[in-house]
């Protein structure tokens, strides 16, 4: 019975997984998906907004809806971390809602952060799930993805990972 072909087979298997342990412990900390210039939002009015304004600072995006109950009960989170880091991080709420819909709801609440409206639909970005909070370094290269809801401390831990 001849088992070189058997050989062949650990041989690449044996190779492709030292690829994958090399790549995941690389060190590398950006993601694949989209810049912060791919984000395409509206303010209230119907304005473009350009987020690259924002490069030299880290920037949290959190995707959301006005009928997510987890979204908002994260939004005292996100506010406990803007007051924290003042204006060394840059925090913005994006939903794919009518612009009326968020600026009503914006207006009916305490929070300090940017609330846009996304010109495309969140799914086409790859979000299907809400809460989902994407943080980008300071020059606009996605680096984390969290789908799911964030205290605080959480939140503080990732930021402090890209600042």
């Amino acid at each position: 019975m001849d088992i070189s072909f058997l050989k062949k087979g650990y041989i690449a298997v044996g190779i492709l997984l030292l690829l994958v342990i090399l790549f995941t412990f690389s060190g590398c900390t950006q993601m694949s998906g989209p810049s912060l210039d791919d984000l395409k939002v509206q303010s209230f009015n119907g304005d473009r907004i350009s987020l690259t304004s924002h490069l030299g600072k880290p920037v949290v995006v959190n995707f959301w809806e006005t009928g997510c109950a987890p979204c908002i009960i994260g939004f005292p989170e996100f506010e406990k971390v803007k007051q924290h880091y003042k204006d060394e991080v840059i925090f913005v709420m994006i939903s794919d809602e009518d612009r009326v819909l968020i600026g009503s709801f914006a207006s009916s609440r305490p929070f300090t952060f940017s609330y846009v409206k996304s010109e495309k639909e969140l799914s086409a970005y790859g979000v299907h799930v809400k809460p989902t909070t994407w943080l980008f370094d300071s020059e606009g290269a996605l680096v984390a993805k969290k789908s799911e809801e964030l205290s605080a401390k959480e939140l503080i831990t990732l930021i402090e990972e890209i600042k």
